[in-house]
């Protein structure tokens, strides 16, 4: 016998000496090899398994030097000979893998090649195969694998119960479809936001609130070391964090702060189910947006079951019954109480009850309350476990953030834009171009504001300016010489000159001031053929512009002109 075979011969004692010496009546295994070594009745003797592996070499590492078998034979026999016994318990928490049982043994030998790892681990992987069919054929392996089955079973359940007593117990198809249908509404009714301050040639119908929202910052405690041991300092803290802390807060901010935008923004985001971050949980609330203006009038501020109807909500005949009430008794509810300001001082007493009695009813919900800080203390709540938080103002890069995000939200739907304060801009060129945008309207505020950049807002067929030096800047774009329409509105000292690249320019209104202008220029604008003049100081001289025959002049209220006979009557056009 060569040392090979007498190698197999003890590896394969190792192996099925694990397994055999329990086994007393054979029976069917788990079926996990296709050539079981045990014969029947009898248990398996170990020259079959030495068969088995010696036909595995020859097929696979037949090129492999007799040193390096043997030395990958001994490392497998030793990683057994080392393992613990594998009995039943141990084979269940492993559920029966021979993988797993694998990967539990330890590596081979220091010093082995690279190809009698290869081997090591092929015939590692069939020794546990052939251990784990063996051991499930012992007389006792299915009254175990019952017991085991069971006691899973229980620790299913176990983990089962515990998931719904922190969710709660799960709603009925009836909560499911109305809360479904619940959310899409509140995701349409607040998914939209008006900019104020924002001149837009479109439907009052705002814009993208998912876009133009930028993060807030509030005020907050942190422990500073520096102040005394444990003395709590003010800081500011983003919006998201002190939400994530707190499930009562109190948010105070000035007119005008974003609190309003928060509470859509909270509302949306529940709706849809797009919380991240530290506020992930929230995905499992169902927002009521409550709006304190809305319940003046009425005799009692609403229970929750009146709270969609009390909030003008469409869909309340067709909540369940009782289905506001399981939200908040299950801490899914988010109640978003926005205004407290707005409440007639007389009413606020009662305001204050009605936030007091809800939170005592029902713990477990969330509650975020806005109001300015004029309208009640900072310790307003306080008694109820709200923390108290104040907006803070815009910083300037915030600022920037804000237009970059309003632009990003405008640009994908408006083509009239007009600016009226350049914010913290110098220039243009500071913005993202809008590329849908065709007109745009610079307002008076902006008439410092350089022009810069606009070159790429290649769409433009229309704008209006105000600043003297934007019409010089203009005439440098050759990208912008296609404009179709324009205003012009009390520049002094203006050069009509500087509209010569214009050449399709076709309507223009200008607004002269009190100075006198020079008309000669647009003579020269073939493609010119709608003149609207405004001016109650000095009188337009219309006899330059008489030979442009296509051209007609509109005049507005008390503009006072001359030369208006050498027109024929249908093309001066008085306005009203």
């Amino acid at each position: 016998m060569s040392g090979t075979e007498v190698a197999l011969l003890r590896l394969a004692t190792t192996v099925i000496g694990a397994a055999a010496k329990a086994l007393l009546t054979p029976r069917p295994g788990a079926g996990l090899v296709p050539d079981p070594v045990r014969p029947i009745p009898r248990p398996a003797k170990p020259d079959r398994l030495a068969k088995v592996l010696a036909g595995r070499m020859a097929d696979a590492f037949a090129d492999l030097p007799e040193h390096e078998r043997l030395a990958a034979l001994t490392s497998v026999q030793d990683t057994f000979a080392a393992a613990d016994e594998p009995d039943a318990g141990r084979l269940f928490a492993l559920e029966l893998d021979p993988e797993r049982l694998r990967a539990e043994l330890s590596a081979p030998a220091a010093g082995l090649s690279a190809r009698a790892v290869n081997l090591y681990e092929d015939l590692l992987g069939h020794c546990c195969a052939h251990l784990v069919e063996q051991l499930t054929a012992h007389p006792s392996f299915a009254a175990r694998a019952a017991v085991e089955q069971v006691r899973a079973a229980g620790r299913t359940r176990e983990l089962v119960e515990d998931v719904r007593d922190r969710v709660g117990p799960r709603p009925d198809a009836a909560d499911l479809d109305f809360e479904r249908r619940y959310a899409e509404f509140v995701a349409t009714a607040n998914g939209r936001v008006e900019l104020f301050g924002l001149t837009l040639g479109r439907s009052a119908g705002g814009w993208p609130l998912e876009t133009a929202y930028i993060s807030l910052s509030v005020s907050g405690y942190e422990v500073d070391g520096g102040h005394g041991p444990g003395q709590p300092v003010r800081a500011s803290i983003g919006i998201e964090q002190a939400l994530g802390e707190w499930d009562r807060l109190l948010l105070r901010g000035p007119a005008g702060s974003g609190k309003s935008t928060l509470v859509q923004w909270l509302a949306l985001n529940a709706a849809r189910q797009t919380f991240d971050g530290e506020l992930a949980d929230w995905n499992r609330c169902v927002p009521f947006v409550l709006r304190l203006r809305a319940f003046t009038a009425l005799d009692a501020l609403p229970a929750p079951a009146d709270f969609l109807r009390a909030a003008g909500v469409p869909l309340h005949g067709s909540a369940p019954a009782g289905w506001a009430d399981r939200l908040l008794q299950q801490g899914r509810a988010l109640v978003l109480v926005d205004g407290v300001d707005e409440v007639p001082d007389r009413l606020r007493k009662r305001t204050e009850r009605w936030l007091r009695d809800l939170i005592a009813a029902y713990p477990r919900a969330r509650y975020v309350v806005t109001t300015r800080p004029s309208a009640v203390p900072e310790t307003w709540l306080s008694g109820s476990g709200f923390e108290p938080h104040s907006l803070l103002a815009m910083s300037q890069e915030d600022v920037r953030a804000f237009i970059e995000h309003w632009h990003r939200a405008a640009r994908s739907e408006c083509r009239f834009l007009a600016l009226c304060h350049p914010f913290v801009m110098e220039s243009i060129g500071e913005l993202p171009v809008c590329e849908q945008v065709t007109e745009l309207e610079l307002l008076r505020q902006t008439r410092y504001l350089s022009l810069e950049g606009l070159e790429r807002w290649t769409s433009l067929r229309a704008l209006s300016l105000y600043g003297v030096t934007h019409l010089r800047q203009l005439s440098r774009m050759p990208s912008l010489h296609n404009l179709e329409r324009m205003h012009l509105m009390y520049m002094p000292n203006i050069d009509l000159e500087l509209m010569a690249p214009l050449t399709r320019l076709r309507k223009l209104f200008l607004v002269a001031g009190d100075q006198q202008l020079d008309l000669t220029p647009l003579g020269g604008l073939t493609s010119l053929t709608a003149l609207t003049l405004h001016g109650d100081e000095e009188p337009f001289d219309l006899a330059p512009l008489a030979p442009s025959e296509h051209m007609t002049i509109h005049l507005t209220h008390n503009t006072r002109v001359t030369g208006a006979e050498l027109f024929p009557p249908e093309r001066i056009v008085r306005l009203p």
